[in-house]
C-alpha cells in the first residue's frame, strides 16, 4: 500500500479532544482523491507516559523545595496548596485509580466535585506540559540534547508507531502540525528521527505555529531550519493537496533520492511556486502568497484512524469543529492572529454544518461539538438554529462555541440556542471599561457585554469570559471599575479567565504602540508595557499590584473550573445528556483561571 500523505499530530497538544487540524486536512484530501491517514502522536505519547507524569508531579508536590521552585502558583492554587503535601490525593478524596484514563473519564461523567476534578486535572496538566526536563526545550537550540535519555520515551513511540507506518505505507508526504509553542521540539525531534531511519518522504510542516518557526528560521541560528522541506503557512487545503499529488508523481518515477530532487520555486509568478507555502531555504523567504480556502468547498472532518471513544479524557466523544473562518469583526487591537486570517471571514452555510454533524454521528457516533470559530457571529448562530428546526433536528447535539458579545444575543436567540443543544459559550470581553473597549477597538458596549452575559444564564447556558488587565492607556482607576463589574456577575457567569495583558508582535498594537500610547515594550518580557494615560504615565506596578491582589484571586473565586472541557461536561451532567445519568448540581469552589496567552491553567 502506498499513501499519498501521512498526517501527524506531534505531543504536547490537549489530552481531552483531538485537534481540528489534521481531521479538516484527511476529509479534504480524500475528497480530492488522494490517499491519506492519520496518527495522532499526542495521544499516544501522554496515554504511555501518564502514569509516570502523574507519579512525577506528585513528587513534586510532595516535596517543599521542589513545590516552590517548580509548581506554578496558579496550580498550587487549584490544588489548595500553601505547603507540601504528600497526602493530597487522600485530602481531595481522590483514589490512586481516578489517575488512569479509565478512572478519570469515569469521574468526569459522574462526579459532582468539580473542585475535585479540577485537582485531577490540575496535576495531569503540571506533569504533562511543566514537568518536563530541560533537555526538551533544549533540542531547539541543541541538536545534542535529542541523545539525552529524556527524549527515550517519545523516540521508542515513534519508533514503534510511526517508523513502520513509513515502511509500510511508503507516503509521499509525511504531514506534521505544529498547533502551538510546546510542539516544536517534538516536531523537529519526530523529523530527524526519521531522516535519520533513512525514510525519505516530502515533509511538510503546517498549523499554526508556523508564522513563528518561519520568524526563528530566519532571524536566528536554527539547527533544524534544514529538517522540513516546506513550510505551509497558514490554511492548508489547497496546498497540501497539490504538494501531495507532486510528490506522489515524483515518487511513482521511481528516481533514486526523488524528494530531495523535486523543486519548488519560491516566488509567486514562477510556475513552480504553491500558494501557501515557504520551501527551502526557508530563511530567505519574506512573505509568501497565502491561500484563503472557500469554505463551501471544504469537506467534513474525517476522525478516520482516531480512537474518539476510548483513547481521550472526555468521556464521550467531543469533536472540534469550524462552522466559519476568520473573524466576523477582525480588528481588536490586542489580537495576534494572523491578519490576513482574521479578516477574511467566511462562514459555512448552516446547511452544509448540519449535513457535516449528521454524517460525524452516522460515522462515528458524535454528539458533541466544540465550535472552534473564532467567534460565531449571531446571525450565524440564528441559521444554525432555524436548520436544526427545519430538520427536527433540537436537542440532537450539545455544543460549545466561542462569541462576541452583542445586543443581538438577546435571551430569544439564546433560549431556542439552549433548546437546540447549546450548553456553554465563550466570550471574549477583556474590559467592562467603554473607554478602554474603544481604544482596543473591541466594538462591543459595556452594557451589552453585562445584559448578554445574564441572558446567556437565564437560558440555562454556561458562560465562561476572558478579561486583561491592563490593556494601553488603562488607569489602575479603570482596572479597579473592571473589578467591581466581575464582582457584580458573581454566581452569573460560570468561570473567568483574567490575564495581564501581553504585546505581540503580530498586534496592531504593537504595530502602532505610539497610536495606543506605548513609550516602552519588549517582546522577550511582554507584561512589561510602558504606556501613557492621556498626559500621565500609568503605573504598571499598580496595575499589577491590582491584578495579582484583587483581579486575579476574585476570578479564581468566582470559577468553577479552569477547564472548559470540564465545564462543558458539568452542564451535560446537569440535564442529565451525560453518559451516566442527571447528577446533583455541583458546589462551587475556589480554583484557577486561563488565559488564552497560556500564562495560567487552561486548555492549550
Amino acid at each position: 500500500m502506498t499513501l499519498d500523505v501521512l498526517l501527524v499530530s506531534p505531543p504536547f497538544w490537549d489530552p481531552y479532544a483531538p485537534s481540528a487540524a489534521n481531521p479538516a486536512l484527511l476529509g479534504y484530501l480524500r475528497g480530492q482523491q488522494c490517499t491519506g491517514a492519520q496518527i495522532d502522536l499526542n495521544q499516544a505519547y501522554f496515554l504511555d507516559r501518564l502514569d509516570p507524569l502523574v507519579q512525577g508531579a506528585l513528587s513534586d508536590i510532595a516535596d517543599p523545595d521542589v513545590l516552590a521552585a517548580r509548581v506554578p502558583t496558579e496550580h498550587r492554587v487549584v490544588m489548595g496548596l500553601d505547603q507540601a503535601a504528600p497526602d493530597l490525593l487522600r485530602r481531595w478524596d481522590i483514589s490512586e485509580e481516578t489517575m488512569t484514563l479509565e478512572g478519570f473519564r469515569t469521574a468526569i461523567a459522574s462526579w459532582d466535585r468539580l473542585d475535585a476534578l479540577n485537582v485531577v486535572d490540575a496535576i495531569m496538566h503540571y506533569g504533562y506540559f511543566i514537568r518536563h526536563d530541560p533537555a526538551i526545550a533544549g533540542a531547539i537550540d541543541d541538536r545534542a540534547a535529542l541523545d539525552d535519555p529524556a527524549w527515550a520515551p517519545m523516540r521508542r513511540l515513534v519508533n514503534e508507531l510511526l517508523l513502520p507506518r513509513l515502511e509500510r505505507d511508503r507516503p509521499a508526504v509525511l504531514g506534521l502540525s505544529v498547533l502551538g509553542e510546546q510542539q516544536l521540539a517534538p516536531t523537529l525531534a519526530i523529523t530527524q528521527w526519521v531522516r535519520e531511519a533513512g525514510h525519505n518522504p516530502l515533509i511538510v510542516w503546517g498549523g499554526s505555529h508556523v508564522r513563528a518557526i518561519h520568524s526563528m528560521a530566519r532571524n536566528g541560528p536554527a539547527w533544524w531550519r534544514r529538517l522540513p522541506d516546506l513550510l505551509v503557512l497558514g490554511e492548508g487545503e489547497t496546498a497540501l493537496t497539490t504538494l501531495a499529488r507532486r510528490a506522489r508523481d515524483a515518487q511513482r518515477t521511481g528516481a533514486h533520492a526523488w524528494a530531495a530532487r523535486m523543486t519548488f520555486d519560491r516566488r509567486p509568478n514562477q510556475p513552480g511556486f504553491v500558494p501557501g507555502t515557504i520551501a527551502q531555504p526557508v530563511e530567505r523567504v519574506l512573505v509568501t502568497s497565502k491561500r484563503y480556502e472557500e469554505v463551501t468547498t471544504l469537506s467534513a472532518y474525517d476522525f478516520d484512524g482516531l480512537d474518539l471513544h476510548g483513547s481521550y479524557l472526555m468521556p464521550w466523544p467531543t469533536i472540534p469543529y469550524q462552522g466559519s473562518r476568520g473573524c466576523h469583526w477582525g480588528l481588536c487591537g490586542f489580537c495576534d492572529h494572523e491578519e490576513g486570517y482574521r479578516l477574511h471571514y467566511r462562514p459555512k452555510e448552516s446547511e452544509q454544518v448540519v449535513d457535516n454533524l449528521l454524517s460525524y454521528r452516522e460515522r462515528f457516533g458524535i454528539e458533541h461539538v466544540q465550535f472552534v470559530d473564532e467567534a460565531i457571529e449571531p446571525a450565524w448562530l440564528r441559521d444554525l438554529n432555524d436548520e436544526l428546526e427545519r430538520r427536527s433536528l433540537a436537542g440532537m447535539f450539545r455544543w460549545s462555541n466561542y462569541s462576541k458579545v452583542s445586543v443581538e444575543l438577546d435571551s430569544t436567540l439564546l433560549d431556542r440556542t439552549y433548546a437546540n443543544g447549546g450548553r456553554l459559550i465563550l466570550f471574549g470581553v477583556e474590559s467592562f471599561n467603554q473607554r478602554v473597549l474603544n481604544v482596543v477597538k473591541k466594538g462591543i458596549r459595556r452594557k451589552d457585554a453585562l445584559a448578554t452575559i445574564r441572558a446567556t444564564h437565564a437560558a440555562g447556558i454556561r458562560s465562561w469570559i476572558w478579561l486583561i488587565a491592563g490593556l494601553p492607556t488603562q488607569t489602575p482607576e479603570e482596572l479597579a471599575g473592571d473589578i467591581e463589574d466581575l464582582r457584580s456577575l458573581e454566581g452569573i457567569v460560570d468561570a473567568v479567565s483574567v490575564g495581564r495583558y501581553r504585546i505581540s508582535e503580530n498586534s496592531d498594537i504593537y504595530r502602532e504602540m505610539a497610536k495606543y500610547g506605548i513609550i516602552e515594550a519588549d517582546l522577550a518580557h511582554p507584561m512589561e508595557v510602558r504606556y501613557t494615560s492621556g498626559e500621565q504615565i500609568v503605573d504598571n506596578a499598580e496595575i499589577a499590584r491590582l491584578y495579582y491582589q484583587e483581579y486575579y484571586p476574585q476570578a479564581i473565586g468566582m470559577s468553577l473550573t479552569h477547564n472548559r472541557y470540564l465545564l462543558f461536561a458539568d452542564a451535560l451532567k446537569r440535564e442529565g445528556s451525560g453518559p451516566r445519568g442527571p447528577r446533583p448540581a455541583p458546589r462551587r469552589a475556589v480554583v484557577g483561571g486561563a488565559t488564552r496567552t497560556g500564562e495560567v491553567l487552561g486548555n492549550i
